[in-house]
């Protein structure tokens, strides 16, 4: 060993007491005999460092001085003189802290644990100081701040001379005897620069502890090899890593074992494969593993292993410190010291995010206080009563716009399905009425039909059921009535929602009620009704509670057995009183619910249905969910001004609700009042642009009205937003090979017209505008029976014509005839291509080859039809056929081509 020991001198030095040592150098107390015997601390080193250096180019009052420095023994080590300023390592500060269990306590304990660890030699402390006036006047947490500000001061120092310390650690903090902290010990300055570097491991120095994540994750990388032997190795620091950042997650890590006591050996991965001896690497990744989980997990588990929290305010410097991406830090030591001084000084923070109410507003309450004292003593009671009713106005503006939010989302959206009456079907689902007159014929199947009733039980109806009373926790703990967003409704929309919400709960509880072999799904229906139950009970819940009681008794299931297969949500509170506090039903929930009751019957009874709405209706004229279950009960009784006079009056209280416009349509086009119904349509796609029925009711109607202008439009949108076309069809359009069924032997004079449809859009995962690969049942028929019709209108609209040429007092058409055959002929090839064999479009297509004089065509799909398989099926289906069919001889016999309507006859 080349290092000298204690009584050993060297020079004019000589060595009184050992005060550290370490891998390559050792620290003395040692008496400078050329001096008068002056004590002064020497630091003998077997490595050469640049530390005095860089110690002259970056002199502070918080780094301890170099007064000289030498080489000794032919350079066998290197010797370094600095001034002895007594006091003692924060470290052994802390360790003694730590053996007598000290907390954090009262002003100046810090300066009483530092005079019991100090250096006894020293002997000139002037208590009158003014760093240990600082000290005495601060808690511990305020004392912290001001030495862990210092040392940033310092920090920033060096680095704006390009000095890095590289092994911040309370044992590299000196407290002198007058109470300042210093910076001790840069050997390592010139070591990490985080540059590549050659040799040892041991040469990257630094104390694993506390060092920053990337400088740990690079001593990992380095591999598993013991940490004592030697190899050559690479670091390279990751790409925006700062040496500067380093040590100011190393200073924060101090301030933390400060603030807290705890040592940060706590703070490494414990889970960590166990490897006996433990190398350098293997430490390094056990701490970096750790501290990659984030500042918060660091500072929560330091704060667990020693009992004690820190100040909101700290805890956000401690944050913004130990982040893991030196991006997330401060960019320089300075902002942590100016932030540490606004924080003992009571000032926000300018660099971290602090907590608003527990930081924040008790510090600009606590520095106003006068002043706020005496605002409010002149101001209070007035500014009291503004802001309670100010607040409590703007409170229910707010729930109330929340409020109405979540209804109009639950009703008014087109898709929510609240509604279950919205697609519109054409005439093919009309009843027949026998007429003679050709053109009463053509109409009859121009006009849109009614909505098509709905299964009440349909599993889309009960999934409405189902998230409408999850979406108001109809189910959940204490009364629905009372949540926010019922109870800031205005009256006439809370009493409509209650109705709603009473109707869903019985169709669910219905539907539960209705699963066949299911006792647990009985169960769940009771308890939902129990959920719900008022004083006094609903007729139309007690007939349904009955039922369940009398199934469960048939089913011979023990009450027991049924309990465990269902999961009961918390009971909610059901005591009288609670029941009691309740606001009381609308006096027309009882007629309301037994109107719905008689609709989902097994046999269902629409005129008691409606005799009940009419009773809620003379209770309550303006309900909503009255005049719209009236409605949907005159539509199957197709009473349809009854059926319109109640949606206006819906119409009038949710004027943006696009499917109340649109089932009016239907309503209007069977009382004859086609141009209202084209009004209302074009309403109903104001509020929804995007759904596919509406088009294709204007499309109806504008054919019904004789209209060829928009007619285009609103099919080629159909075809678009309503998925009818796959996107097979537009990837290999007719008469290019794989996506056009017809035989190549067909002609092209028998393909109709070549389509010019292309999408208009890009189709992305997810679009709700991508068409599937398939095509919605009965689409081919409502198209092909458009189309038919549209053919039929332009042949009557053709007879008038040549009827205007004999009789000039028979006014002619008003419609394009090429324009609307142009029209069916586009839609023709899309319906034939995707299916050559359909019945009704290939009479559309005779009928058209007819009209433009084609014969043998006209007499090809005469064969096909009458020698087709399934046309005395679809005659019986759907009597509208044999209408066509009809039709078809007429239009024959008319041209003079009386064979073939004497075979169809």
């Amino acid at each position: 060993d080349v290092l000298p020991e204690a009584g050993d001198e060297i020079g004019p030095y000589l060595l009184r007491r050992e005060l550290g040592r370490g891998a390559f150098a050792r620290v003395f107390l040692a008496e400078q005999g050329d001096l008068e015997n002056r004590l002064v601390i020497l630091k003998l080193s077997t490595r050469p460092t640049r530390e005095p250096w860089l110690l002259a180019r970056a002199r502070h009052s918080h780094i301890v001085e170099i007064l000289s420095h030498a080489t000794v023994d032919d350079g066998a080590f290197q010797l370094i003189c600095m001034p002895f300023l007594g006091g003692a390592t924060l470290s052994a500060v802390l360790d003694h802290r730590r053996r007598f269990r000290r907390p954090r306590g009262s002003r100046g304990d810090l300066l009483k644990d530092l005079d019991a660890v100090a250096a006894a030699e020293y002997s000139g402390v002037n208590p009158a100081r003014p760093a240990r006036e600082i000290l005495n006047s601060l808690t511990d947490c305020q004392a912290m701040a001001w030495i862990t500000a210092r040392l940033a001061d310092a920090l920033d120092h060096a680095q704006c001379r390009d000095v890095i310390h590289g092994d911040v650690k309370p044992s590299n903090i000196l407290l002198t005897a007058d109470g300042n902290p210093m910076l001790l010990d840069f050997n390592l300055a010139w070591n990490w620069s985080f540059e590549k570097t050659n040799g040892p491991l041991e040469d990257l120095g630094g104390t694993l502890a506390y060092m920053a994540p990337e400088r740990l994750g690079a001593i990992a990388s380095l591999g598993s090899t013991a940490s004592d032997t030697r190899h050559s190795s690479e670091v390279e620091p990751s790409e925006g890593d700062d040496p500067h950042s380093a040590d100011i997650y190393s200073l924060g890590i101090v301030l933390l074992e400060a603030l807290t006591a705890a040592s940060p050996a706590v703070m490494r991965d414990r889970d960590a494969p166990a490897r006996t001896p433990k190398t350098m690497p293997d430490l390094a990744a056990e701490y970096g593993s750790f501290r990659e989980r984030g500042a918060l997990a660091v500072i929560r588990t330091s704060e667990s292993a020693a009992g004690q929290s820190i100040p909101p305010g700290l805890r956000a410097i401690l944050e913004r410190c130990l982040a893991v991406r030196p991006a997330g830090r401060y960019r320089r030591a300075l902002e942590l010291a100016e932030d540490l001084d606004r924080w003992r000084a009571d000032l926000p923070l300018a660099y971290a995010a602090e907590p608003f109410w527990s930081q924040t507003l008790p510090r600009c309450a606590r520095r106003s206080k006068k002043l706020l004292f005496a605002v409010g003593l002149a101001l209070v009671m007035c500014l009291v009563t503004t802001y309670l009713v100010v607040s409590r106005i703007q409170s229910r503006l707010t729930l109330k716009d929340m409020a109405m939010f979540k209804l109009a989302r639950n009703w008014d959206d087109i898709e929510s399905h609240a509604f279950q009456f919205q697609r519109q079907w054409p005439a093919l689902l009309h009843r027949p009425q026998w007429s003679h007159d050709i053109e009463s014929l053509a109409f009859q199947f121009q006009r849109p039909h009614s909505p098509r009733l709905q299964n009440p039980d349909a599993p889309e109806i009960v999934a409405t059921a189902a998230h409408a009373l999850k979406e108001y926790d109809v189910f959940g703990r204490g009364d629905w009535r009372q949540r926010e967003e019922v109870r800031n409704l205005p009256e006439g929309d809370r009493n409509d929602l209650a109705l709603w919400l009473m109707e869903q709960t019985f169709r669910y509880c219905r539907a539960l009620g209705d699963r066949p072999d299911s006792p647990g799904d009985w169960r769940r229906a009771l308890a939902f009704l129990d959920r719900v139950s008022t004083t006094p009970p609903l007729q139309a819940f007690e007939t349904l509670r009955r039922r369940l009681h009398a199934r469960l008794a048939q089913s011979g299931t023990p009450d027991s057995q049924a309990q465990k297969q269902i999961a009961f949500p918390p009971e909610p509170d059901t005591a009288p009183e609670s029941l009691a506090r309740r606001p009381p039903e609308p006096p027309w929930l009882e007629d309301y619910l037994l109107g719905v009751a008689a609709e989902l019957e097994d046999a269902p009874d629409p005129d008691q249905a409606l005799q009940h709405y009419d009773r809620v209706l003379a209770r309550s004229p303006d309900s909503f969910w009255g005049h719209y279950r009236a409605a949907v009960v005159c539509f199957q009784l197709e009473r349809w001004s009854e059926a319109a006079w109640h949606l206006e009056c819906c119409k009038k209280r949710r004027s943006e609700n696009a499917a109340l416009h649109g089932q009016s349509v239907s309503c209007l086009s069977h009382l004859g009042l086609l141009d209202d119904a084209l009004r209302e349509c074009s309403r109903a796609l104001d509020s929804a642009p995007d759904y596919a029925e509406f088009y294709r009711s204007r499309a109806w109607i504008r054919m019904s009205l004789g209209q060829t202008e928009g007619l285009e439009d609103d099919l080629r949108r159909v075809d678009l937003l309503g998925r009818f076309l796959t996107r097979g069809f537009f990837r290999n359009p007719p008469g290019q090979g794989a996506g056009n069924p017809l035989p190549a032997t067909v002609p092209a004079s028998q393909r109709a017209l070549d389509l010019d449809f292309n999408p208009v859009f890009t189709a992305q995962p997810g679009d709700p505008l991508v068409e599937p690969e398939e095509i919605q049942p009965d689409e081919l028929d409502a198209r092909a029976a458009l189309t038919l019709t549209i053919i039929t209108k332009a042949g009557t609209n053709k007879l008038r014509d040549e009827a205007a040429e004999t009789d000039r007092t028979t006014p002619g058409a008003h419609a394009s005839t090429p324009d609307a055959l142009a029209i069916a002929a586009a839609e023709l090839e899309k319906i034939l291509t995707l299916d050559p064999q359909h019945i009704t479009a290939r009479m559309a297509r005779m009928m058209q080859s007819l009209e433009q004089g084609h014969l043998q065509e006209a007499r090809n799909d005469l064969d096909l039809v009458l020698n087709h398989p399934n046309l005395i099926a679809e005659l019986r289906k759907n009597p509208q056929v044999f209408r066509f069919l009809y039709l078809a001889a007429q239009r024959f016999a008319r041209y003079g081509h009386i064979t073939e309507a004497l075979r169809i006859a």
